[in-house]
């Protein structure tokens, strides 16, 4: 374990934070714009947040690689995040329905919740193995934080259907 993390680069901050949040900032950004315009590709219509999925996935799929190339690793929530933006961008595009992206976060945060939950029952805080480096704390403070954090993903979840 040593080892491996002699051989991660740092980088800047800023950098690392523009490469994680940017292309998320920049979908919200470009879907605010363009979310009641309808574009027409091969003879087929797509909604606003359908294209602007399609364009998001790439994106996003640079700024992970362009991470891993400059800092030789990527957290777990990112890689999570990418598979899930994948599976439901890639059936959105496939299938035409925007429903699919408007319900990832539900699913999201309810996989979150569960993943969590699991572990809390198997005596394991996996949230301490994703954000211990960024987050140091004691054992204690580390099973608090995970109860908390899984009512916030179920509760996000249960919004995220109300709504």
């Amino acid at each position: 374990m040593q080892a491996r993390r002699k051989t991660q680069k740092h980088i800047h901050p800023a950098l690392n934070a523009v490469l994680e949040f940017g292309p998320t900032i920049g979908f919200v950004l470009v879907y605010l714009v363009v979310r009641n315009d309808v574009f027409t590709v091969g003879g087929r219509s797509y909604s606003g947040l359908v294209a602007v999925t399609a364009m998001f996935m790439p994106v996003f799929a640079a700024a992970i690689g362009l991470l891993w190339a400059l800092t030789g690793r990527i957290v777990p929530v990112l890689i999570a995040t990418a598979a899930m933006l994948f599976i439901f961008g890639e059936l959105s595009i496939w299938l035409n329905d925007p429903r699919l992206v408007k319900i990832k976060p539900k699913v999201i945060y309810f996989g979150l919740g569960l993943f969590v939950l699991v572990g809390l029952l198997r005596g394991k805080l996996w949230l301490k193995y994703i954000i211990q480096e960024m987050l140091p704390m004691e054992e204690q403070g580390w099973r608090i934080l995970t109860k908390r954090v899984m009512v916030l993903f179920f509760a996000s979840a249960a919004a995220n259907e109300l709504v």
